[in-house]
């Protein structure tokens, strides 16, 4: 069970550094993080929608999933759970705080608020393990398991994550260069970004005993 969360989480993360604007560039640092994470939510908005049509096809719009996506392809219910995920990543809010420039240099902080995904696949994994026993004693060969459990365990982390509202929230400092006259977030800041949008979810599995 804990590689099928682990594998759980790294598609989640596979799906925001798909849709995830490094190259977004704006005249003002402030305006730069504003375009740029209005833009990530657009974009997850947009992905959202067509997986929760379930077709294989949409899986391809998710740049990085390499092999893991076998295991969703001709799994409709997986992927269209996938794109419950999405809509709900979109929905994190954010606030622009202190600007700070130094010559072609900048950091912008944020604060970032959205649902505690880490802390959901965290009690997504705790029941796991049971419904694979349970399915198991219904019969249900291994391949079956896997694919149901894709969607339950999906299922369970969107729902124990939304149930106390937006609880997770970290103000990070995105850091920016300016090049030809516009300013762009350099790719550590994006991995800060994805990591608070998604609210720890990957050190959350990786945690998992």
């Amino acid at each position: 069970m804990k590689k099928i969360i682990k594998q759980i989480a790294g598609i989640a993360m596979a799906l925001v550094v798909g849709v995830s604007l490094v190259g977004c560039g704006t005249a003002s640092p402030d305006k730069a993080a504003d375009k740029t994470l209005k833009e990530l939510q657009s974009s997850l908005k947009s992905i959202a929608k067509e997986l929760k049509e379930g077709k294989d096809s949409s899986l391809d719009k998710i740049p990085g999933l390499g092999a893991v996506a076998s295991a969703y392809k001709g799994n409709s219910d997986a992927i269209k759970v996938l794109g419950e995920f999405a809509d709900k990543m979109s929905e994190f809010e954010f606030k622009i705080g202190d600007v700070k420039k130094d010559g072609d240099r900048a950091t912008v902080k944020v604060t970032i608020k959205t649902y505690d995904f880490g802390n959901g696949v965290k009690k997504a994994a705790e029941n796991a393990k049971s419904k694979a026993e349970s399915l198991a004693k219904e019969g249900k060969s291994a391949q079956e398991i896997q694919k149901q459990i894709l969607v339950d365990v999906f299922k369970d982390m969107i729902s124990n994550a939304t149930d106390g509202g937006k609880s997770f929230s970290r103000e990070i400092e995105i850091k920016m260069t300016k090049t030809n006259k516009e300013w762009k977030i350099d790719t550590m800041s994006v991995v800060d970004i994805n990591n608070a949008v998604l609210a720890d979810m990957q050190k959350a599995a990786a945690s998992l005993k």
